[in-house]
């Protein structure tokens, strides 16, 4: 099925002009973005208004072609006089869309910036003032993004982590990525025929609330179900349908899903981060399961009880069982927190099923508030770390849990995959499951999953302090597999996971730990067999 096709930018802005309207069609003139033209010039006529007879009004047709990715649109408005300005557009199927209302004064220049849906065919746009004064519209049509038709400049595929959170800020500098020019995101985002990205230009200015403010008209109207790129970072977004969030979609509210974000990307540099935002999260992964492009989904989230005993009932609205095994049975590698207390975590609904990487944090070689959380894991990562704010375009904080573990595992293992990859010359979009292919044949998400088991370490006892601030968390045990699952993970193991996939000799684990962690896996395939 072809993909819709990209949405196009709409810039909308208040300014000193004659009233004339102008029109010029690259395509047609072989102009392009910025070039100095001369351009067509018509006249419009004022009409009267649908409202008061002291209101005027101007339309225009502009014909969308059938090819429109990457075409910018943008209109420019004078009111000489003090009054209110209302803008909008008539599409196709005549399904109008607002670009503007505002009250202005005299000399004052407004921008707002409104992204459409370039369905092919007539569009009008409407302007209308309250005022009697002069009106005028100038309408250039130029390229604006290009279209997302080139692979990544290495000629391989970047990894792919989806995070299903609460929002990411794109503005901060951790997700500013040279390298990453709109027209190298991998084929395999958006498909090989048409685009299906929308490119959101997102504003930097010198403070987070500044870029916002630079911002709104695009925040207003970022749509919904439409997978959008932050021009210039590594970021992308998604929001469920029907979502109903305090702020603009994808945008973060509370700070867990950037700093989530961060962790990725400082253990992957070169991944992309799909952030999916929506009340429902459950959705969120069901709609990354899907996407055949995707890697690696990290979760972050889980219910506060387990799915034994009375806790059922709780649980039972609670897909995340289903989703997480249709993520895994589609190719995906599904990593999730385990949750900031000592229980185990065989029967949780997010971390318990055995088709999911459960992650426990951990601080090593340092005084902690507690040395580890979560019990019958799959591997530890740090949890202690400083990540980017969500409300800065620089400033950092400290940030705890196994929220932050989990992705870091995400990380590495997308590190791991890019670094296979790279090594195997793979290239183009990964298909039945396979993540990479090599000499020796297919990666799998199972045989990605055990080779961050197999080069993951363990701690001695004399590895960690002792609590600062006693409270209920896990010590490192004698028998560190009871607490650790197959150890420790952190950058320092890529390399040896990276050996495992290409077929190298790793450590072995000992004895006792593969005993203990085969039957704590037998353990979990047994008990969700039956739910």
């Amino acid at each position: 099925m072809r993909p819709p096709p990209i949405a196009v930018l709409a810039l909308v802005c208040l300014t000193a002009m004659a009233g004339c309207l102008t029109a010029l069609d690259p395509q047609a003139t072989g102009a392009s973005a910025g070039e100095d033209t001369d351009r067509e010039r018509r006249e419009l006529t004022f009409a009267p208004g649908p409202g008061p007879t002291d209101r005027r009004q101007v339309t225009d047709t502009l014909t969308v072609p059938d090819r429109a990715e990457g075409l910018a649109f943008g209109y420019e408005l004078t009111l000489d006089d003090a009054g209110e300005v209302e803008a909008w557009l008539t599409t196709p199927d005549d399904d109008e869309i607002q670009l503007t209302q505002t009250r202005t004064m005299q000399a004052t220049t407004l921008a707002d910036t409104v992204l459409l849906e370039p369905h092919p065919g007539e569009w009008t746009i409407h302007v209308d003032t309250s005022a009697p004064g002069q009106l005028a519209v100038n309408l250039t049509i130029q390229p604006g993004a290009p279209s997302f038709d080139a692979v990544d400049p290495t000629g391989r595929d970047r990894p792919v982590v989806a995070v299903v959170d609460t929002g990411v800020n794109p503005y901060h500098e951790v997700f500013r990525s040279a390298d990453l020019a709109t027209s190298e995101l991998p084929e395999r985002v958006h498909g090989e025929d048409d685009a299906t990205v929308l490119q959101v230009p997102v504003t930097p200015e010198a403070t987070y609330r500044a870029s916002l403010a630079a911002d709104a008209g695009l925040w207003a109207n970022v749509p919904d179900e439409r997978l959008v790129h932050f021009a210039g970072t590594n970021l992308l977004g998604y929001q469920l349908d029907g979502t109903e969030l305090p702020q603009a979609p994808v945008l973060d509210q509370s700070g867990h899903g950037t700093g989530v974000s961060h962790a990725v990307t400082r253990d992957a540099s070169r991944a992309l981060v799909v952030m999916v935002t929506g009340a429902d999260y459950d959705e969120g992964v069901e709609w990354a399961a899907q996407q055949e492009w995707i890697d690696v989904i990290s979760l972050s989230w889980g219910p506060v009880v387990n799915a034994a005993g009375t806790a059922e009932p709780y649980v039972s609205g609670f897909q995340t069982p289903d989703v997480t095994r249709m993520a895994h049975d589609n190719g995906k590698l599904v990593v999730a927190a385990s949750g900031n207390d000592p229980t185990a975590t065989v029967t949780d609904t997010t971390t318990g099923p055995p088709w999911v990487h459960a992650v426990s944090g951990a601080q090593p070689n340092t005084t902690a508030r507690a040395a580890m959380s979560g019990n019958l894991v799959d591997t530890v990562a740090n949890w202690t770390q400083t990540l980017a704010d969500h409300e800065s375009r620089n400033d950092t904080g400290q940030a705890s849990g196994t929220s932050f573990a989990t992705p870091t595992t995400a990380g590495i293992a997308a590190h791991v995959l890019d670094h296979v990859r790279q090594a195997s010359d793979h290239e183009g979009p990964r298909d039945d499951g396979v993540l990479a292919r090599t000499d020796d044949g297919p990666i799998t998400n199972t045989q990605l999953r055990s080779a961050l088991n197999r080069s993951a370490v363990y701690w001695n006892t004399t590895d960690y302090g002792g609590p600062s601030d006693p409270g209920p968390s896990v010590p490192v045990a004698p028998t560190p597999w009871v607490s650790m699952g197959w150890g420790y993970l952190d950058g320092s193991r890529v390399p040896v996971a990276v050996d495992a996939l290409l077929g190298d000799a790793v450590p072995d684990k000992p004895a006792e730990a593969e005993a203990w962690m085969n039957g704590h896996q037998r353990a979990r395939e047994t008990y969700w067999a039956s739910r």
